[in-house]
């Protein structure tokens, strides 16, 4: 149910005529951004190096990622 929705939410970056593999392309790439800043929030490396701004990290990744589909 969350891909969904996170594909729906997603869709609207997208030309209107943007097909159903692309919608669920773009959901994708958002989730695997979030999930590796999570996944590197937990994993043994974020213990070596100064993480504690992980998720505005995460934030910037994802607009700057927004930013490129929306100036196409």
């Amino acid at each position: 149910q969350g891909f969904i929705t996170l594909t729906k939410v997603t869709s609207s970056l997208l030309p209107e005529d943007a097909s159903l593999n692309q919608k669920q392309e773009l959901a994708m790439e958002i989730w695997a951004i979030t999930h590796g800043y999570i996944g590197l929030n937990n994993h043994e490396i974020s213990h070596h190096i100064d993480w504690g701004n992980w998720k505005e990290r995460a934030l910037r990744a994802l607009e700057t990622h927004v930013n490129a589909i929306i100036n196409k």
